[in-house]
């Protein structure tokens, strides 16, 4: 695994399936400790997934006393840079989700795809989790860092998100929405289309909701359907169709 210092802080990654791949950046969940977790296929078809050890993993540096998301999601950003990389997959889980995706903006990268699995872990919050994110990825359509994003992933209330979210013209939350995310054995998938024309189209998030579904990703279960692991890995490399959720806010006009 090589070792990458970045601002005093040794950060290790390690590169699975084809090395001379399309890249996935596959940034794990933070909170994790030292089990980053992993891709559920290493052998992805013609994929490099470069997994990097977050702060405290793996064989990286532990993190100093007080190290938040948003200094992981610098740490990310200059480790990115130095590697000079813009990954043109990206997958998350858990908080992994809201600092790639804050790291992404710093550098104005434009990836191709993006999935994002249980990027909140309280069903309630998700819909408020996704009304954010929504406003960082109209940052990374344009290529410039919004200047809402170092306050982006703060916690707050409802009344906070909705307000972000007016000052860039996306309506109101409505009670139906917030009800539907409130199963427990669901998993929820933030998925974004990009490249090319696609980013002036729609440069939205789908919200997909998998059942069953299990925070860990770890659990396919059985089913009439594809479990979480795989219907993530189908939507990441575009092999199916998207199933949207009728809960992500659609702008005006």
């Amino acid at each position: 695994m090589p070792l990458t210092e970045v601002r005093g802080l040794r950060i290790s990654h390690r590169i699975v399936g084809s090395a001379d791949g399309r890249v996935l950046l596959w940034v794990p969940d933070p909170l994790g400790g030292d089990a980053p977790g992993g891709p559920p296929d290493p052998g992805l078809p013609g994929i490099a997934t470069l997994i990097p050890d977050l702060p405290g993993q793996g064989r990286s540096d532990k993190p100093p006393e007080g190290l938040g998301l948003a200094e992981i999601a610098e740490l990310l950003a200059v480790w990115l840079e130095i590697l000079g990389l813009e990954p043109p997959l990206v997958w998350a889980q858990g908080p992994g989700a809201p600092v790639v995706l804050a790291a992404l903006a710093q550098i104005g990268a434009s990836p191709e795809r993006i999935v994002l699995v249980d990027a909140s872990v309280c069903p309630r919050a998700r819909l408020r989790w996704a009304l954010r994110a929504s406003i960082l990825w109209r940052g990374l359509a344009a290529r410039r860092r919004p200047a809402l994003a170092p306050g982006l992933w703060a916690r707050g209330g409802q009344r906070t998100a909705e307000r972000l979210a007016a000052l860039e013209g996306w309506p109101r939350v409505v009670g139906p929405a917030r009800r539907f995310l409130r199963g427990r054995d669901r998993s929820t998938v933030l998925v974004w289309r990009a490249g090319g024309r696609c980013w002036a189209q729609d440069p939205r998030p789908v919200l997909e909701e998998l059942v069953p579904g299990a925070w860990s990703l770890e659990w396919a279960g059985p089913g009439p359907g594809p479990g979480c692991v795989e219907r993530c890995v189908e939507l990441l490399l575009g092999e199916a169709p998207l199933r949207p959720s009728p809960v992500v806010p659609q702008p005006r006009g």
